[in-house]
């Protein structure tokens, strides 16, 4: 299995709880169309604490760009230090 493959497989593994958890979270409070705050502030908030760079209200008041820098999750699952 390649490198992103295995990394993306034993992350999903690892926060199986916690996505099951949100998703119930979220099928609890819904939101109508363009109105979906509390789920943009928790999706938010869960990426942020995984380590993603999260730009909250991105372009418009519901959604967020979320980014997490592969490359440094790579190095530290080989083993690298640089």
């Amino acid at each position: 299995m390649g490198d992103l493959k295995r990394v993306t497989c034993d992350a999903i593994d690892k926060y199986a709880e916690d996505l099951c958890s949100l998703g119930m979270d979220i099928w609890e409070h819904p939101e109508l169309d363009f109105q979906e705050f509390y789920s943009h502030d928790y999706f938010a908030k869960f990426l942020e604490d995984k380590g993603f760079i999260v730009d909250r209200k991105y372009k418009i008041d519901t959604a967020f760009r979320a980014v997490l820098n592969w490359r440094q999750i790579l190095r530290s699952a080989r083993g690298c230090t640089m």
